[in-house]
């Protein structure tokens, strides 16, 4: 990739070399404007990449990106790369995947034309990098696409936070396993995260002091956390944010008095799922900690 690449992670080139591929590229290049300021600037932003691919005599990716901008320009919209399309190698594949996660958490929360330079940018600098990853040659230009895309995307998530908090995913109602009367033992409880969150929601803090009162009024051994994540993020982001959930119960816990020294820690990423979904699917009831007082 020459330096003409690089530049599209500054700003969309406007201007093309002489095509290799004269059909895909002039169609690209008079595909445009797009229906919406974003579907235009994903188109503009393809243009660049796949003029940048020819003058490297790239004609596959060339082709690909040119392609795209078509599709950008008369769909309105297109998917970022995934791993059935572009073949990346298995060590680099989680930190890909995270990445494109945060790109579709985005594109599903955000107003794509109130910001749609920066969220086209995101994408395009994103399957710029996933191109760069599958070459795997040229390490300057792989650094340079993912410095671009997480640019663009921190731009794009502030932008859509203050949404988010706006309009929050609703949470289940709060859920506390009754037992029988003649049953001493406390709980079980369990408590409940927001999608993409460790954080206590208010509802989940109400359950946490329930479990510190009932404690009071019980000689227990140990505490038993166990922490939950939906199906919705790649396998080793999961593992990570159900331990930070329990870790954030432990928290509360410790803080209202709990003997750190009984409390027991286990996460299990997706692994079990109170409600069973396919992969990729949202679940509230699944990310959750259970609490089991002993």
């Amino acid at each position: 990739m020459n330096f003409s690449k690089l530049a599209v992670s500054v700003i969309f080139a406007s201007s093309m070399a002489a095509c290799s591929g004269p059909t895909h590229m002039e169609d690209a290049r008079n595909a445009g404007p797009g229906a919406t300021a974003f579907s235009e600037a994903l188109r503009q932003g393809y243009v660049s990449l796949a003029a940048a691919e020819q003058q490297e005599a790239d004609g596959r990716d060339s082709i690909n990106f040119a392609e795209k901008a078509i599709r950008a320009a008369t769909d309105g919209d297109v998917a970022p790369y995934n791993f059935s399309t572009r073949h990346i190698k298995a060590r680099f594949q989680d930190e890909l995947g995270m990445a494109r996660e945060r790109l579709m958490v985005a594109k599903n929360h955000t107003d794509a034309d109130s910001i749609p330079r920066d969220l086209a940018r995101a994408q395009v600098m994103f399957d710029c990098w996933m191109q760069e990853q599958e070459e795997n040659w040229q390490p300057s230009h792989i650094e340079a696409c993912k410095r671009s895309f997480e640019a663009a995307m921190a731009t794009v998530e502030d932008n859509y936070a203050e949404l988010a908090r706006i309009e929050p995913e609703p949470e289940p109602e709060p859920e506390v396993m009754v037992v029988p009367k003649a049953i001493v033992i406390p709980g079980p409880y369990v408590v409940y995260f927001d999608f993409d969150r460790s954080m206590l929601s208010r509802a989940a803090r109400g359950i946490l002091n329930q479990v510190l009162a009932d404690m009071d009024d019980y000689d227990y051994v140990v505490i038993s956390l166990a922490g939950h994540a939906d199906r919705s993020g790649p396998d080793k982001y999961n593992n990570g944010i159900s331990a930070r959930r329990a870790q954030t119960v432990a928290g509360y816990l410790v803080t209202g008095g709990v003997d750190e020294g009984k409390i027991i820690i286990e996460s299990y990423g997706e692994g079990q799922p109170a409600v069973p979904t396919a992969d990729g699917v949202r679940e509230s009831r699944n990310r959750r900690v259970e609490i089991v007082i002993e």
